[in-house]
């Protein structure tokens, strides 16, 4: 299942097989995310070094599944690989999220929406992967598992 944001409605789609975009060299657009604590990220954060973001929903089971599959896989990645990640929910919502599926990545909240607009999100899951500030891929839709995301990101 894909969930699709139109303005404040969400619609139910089927899930697309995963598409990457690849060699966007887009700037990531400015954004004012939080984390949980409602600590606002510095513009530099996200801009410096290798950044995974992924937008997740709680009611999505695709969604669910790709954070599994990103937790389990977090604990295996190179050191210079960040991964967040973003949604557009309420701060206790995320948090009963993290904790009931045991998240071993860090939740920030996309404050009024502007980095999602901005990025065209349209489909969740949807990964951006940051090099220094430059949005390099982009894929859309439930990773199938482990090692096609490790394919996606070029580790081994």
């Amino acid at each position: 299942m894909v969930l699709i944001v139109v303005g404040r409605s969400t619609v139910v789609l089927p899930q697309p097989p995963p598409k990457v975009v690849t060699h966007l060299n887009r700037p990531l657009p400015a954004y004012q995310l939080t984390n949980l604590e409602q600590r606002e990220l510095n513009a530099d954060e996200l801009r410096s070094g290798r950044i995974l973001l992924v937008y997740l929903t709680t009611g999505c089971a695709s969604c669910i599944k790709e954070a599994e599959i990103i937790s389990r896989l977090r604990q295996k990645v190179p050191p210079d690989l960040h991964i967040y990640g973003v949604a557009i929910e309420s701060p206790t919502q995320l948090m009963l999220f993290a904790k009931e599926h045991n998240l071993l990545f860090p939740l920030l909240l996309d404050t009024g929406g502007q980095l999602t607009r901005s990025l065209d999100t349209k489909y969740f899951p949807s990964k951006y992967l940051i090099e220094d500030g430059i949005i390099t891929k982009a894929w859309y839709g439930k990773t199938r598992d482990e090692d096609e995301l490790r394919s996606q990101l070029e580790i081994k």
